[in-house]
């Protein structure tokens, strides 16, 4: 989750946020999930 003053600013935190937690999880041992096409929306 990431929000920001504009709307690309908040598109470049998530972006962010995204390789970050890929870059933790690399450092942990954990498995990346493949990026998917199919998205979510929280209700």
């Amino acid at each position: 989750m990431s929000d920001g003053a504009t709307p690309e600013e908040a598109v470049s935190n998530v972006q962010d946020a995204i390789l970050s937690w890929i870059e933790a999880a690399h450092d942990m041992g954990h498995a990346v999930p493949e990026p998917s096409r199919h998205l979510q929306m929280a209700g």
